[in-house]
This record gives structure tokens, C-alpha cells and sequence, in this order.
């Protein structure tokens, strides 16, 4: 069985980035998650790729 994680990264997605902006901000004192957390932006971007088309194509 193969990884399938991979193909549900968008291409452009930098994740190396986003891990050093994440551990930034929680050395930070950023909460992880709520409003203002370290997890929004992701979570965010994953919503709105799941609106534009077929839901579970962003799965």
C-alpha cells in the first residue's frame, strides 16, 4: 500500500514554511487552534479548496 497522503497537497503548498511559521508562533504563545491560531490558516485554506469543487476531491 502505497502513501496517498502525498497527492492531497496542493502543489503549491510549502510546507517547510508553514512547520517554521507554526513552531514560531507556538514558542510565541499563539494557541494551536480558536480564531488567532497557529492552525488556521490551514484549516482555512483546506475549506475553501473543499468549496470550490467536488468535496472530497479536497480530502
Amino acid at each position: 500500500m502505497g502513501d496517498d497522503s502525498k497527492k492531497f497537497i496542493p502543489p503549491d503548498f510549502d510546507f517547510e514554511a508553514f512547520q517554521q511559521e507554526a513552531i514560531k508562533k507556538l514558542k510565541a504563545g499563539k494557541p494551536l487552534s480558536g480564531k488567532d491560531g497557529v492552525m488556521m490558516p490551514l484549516i482555512k485554506r483546506i475549506v475553501e479548496a473543499a468549496l470550490k469543487g467536488d468535496p472530497l476531491k479536497a480530502l
